[in-house]
C-alpha cells in the first residue's frame, strides 16, 4: 500500500511542479511582451513569438532525443551551462535549490547523465560529503550547439536581443 500512496504522491508532486513550470513561463513570455512594448517593437506579433517558442522547444526535445535524457535531465544540463565560465561546476545542493527539485529526483538525473557521459561528480576535497557536478566536454559542446540554435532562432525575431 504504502508504495500506490508514493506513486500517487509522486504524480502529485510532478502535477505541482508542471503548473509552477507554466505559471513561470508565463511570467517570462508576459515580461518579453512588456520588453518588446517597451522597445517598440510591436511589430512583432504573438504568433511569430510563439512560433518561435515551438522551434525552441523543437530545439530542446533534439537534443533530449540525442542525448536519451529526460526533459527534467535537461534542465540539469542547462542549468551547469548557465553558470559557466564563471564556475566549472556546481554542488549537487544548488542544483536541488536552483531547480527546487527533492534531492532523491535530482540523484536519480545525475546519475543517467553520468551514464551517458554529460555529467561528472567528484567530492569536494575539504568535504567529502559534497558532491560537485560539472558537464563533460561532449555536453558542453551539446548544449553550445543548442544556445547557438535558440540564438539564431531569437535573432529571426528580435535581432537587438542577441547582439
Amino acid at each position: 500500500m504504502a508504495k500506490k500512496t508514493s506513486v500517487v504522491e509522486l504524480a502529485a508532486s510532478i502535477e505541482r511542479r508542471l503548473l509552477e513550470l507554466s505559471a513561470d513561463a508565463k511570467k517570462i513570455l508576459d515580461e518579453v511582451a512588456d520588453q518588446l512594448a517597451d522597445e517598440g517593437a510591436d511589430l512583432v506579433s504573438a504568433n511569430q513569438v510563439a512560433k518561435r517558442e515551438l522551434d525552441r522547444r523543437k530545439l530542446r526535445n533534439r537534443v533530449i532525443r540525442a542525448e536519451r535524457i529526460s526533459a527534467n535531465a535537461f534542465d540539469v544540463l542547462l542549468l551547469l551551462f548557465s553558470v559557466l565560465p564563471s564556475r566549472q561546476s556546481l554542488a549537487m545542493t544548488e542544483i536541488m535549490k536552483e531547480l527546487a527539485i527533492p534531492g532523491t529526483t535530482v540523484a536519480r538525473w545525475l546519475l543517467v547523465l553520468e551514464e551517458r557521459g554529460l555529467i561528472e561528480r567528484t567530492q569536494r576535497w575539504n568535504d567529502a560529503r559534497v558532491v560537485d557536478v560539472s558537464l563533460t566536454e561532449r555536453a558542453r559542446q551539446s548544449m553550445a550547439r543548442y544556445i547557438s540554435a535558440v540564438r539564431a532562432s531569437i535573432g529571426a525575431i528580435m535581432p537587438s536581443v542577441v547582439d
